[in-house]
């Protein structure tokens, strides 16, 4: 996780620098919990209740079919375990 949190940081700077000074920290933050949470879920995201984070009351793996599921925890499990955060990023 360093490494994807050092590039996630490294991103941040696309941002303004007044936003980064008010947000930066619980962007980060927020980032780590997220890829901690999809380590400890991993295979279960087809199951996972996924919320809109600005509204909890919309919960966005709703309208999702099976297989676009699926299709999202494929790709979620391959970048967490790949080295190479080119093919993630761009």
């Amino acid at each position: 996780m360093p490494r994807a949190k050092a590039i996630y940081r490294a991103l941040l700077l696309c941002y303004p620098a007044a936003f980064r000074h008010e947000y930066g920290d619980q962007m980060l933050l927020m980032f780590a919990e997220q890829m901690g949470e999809a380590r400890r879920t991993g295979s279960r995201f087809e199951q996972a209740k996924v919320r809109d984070p600005a509204n909890t009351k919309n919960i966005l793996s709703d309208d999702l079919s099976e297989s676009g599921r699926q299709a999202i925890a494929k790709a979620a499990r391959n970048a967490l375990y790949d080295e190479n955060w080119k093919k993630i990023i761009w």
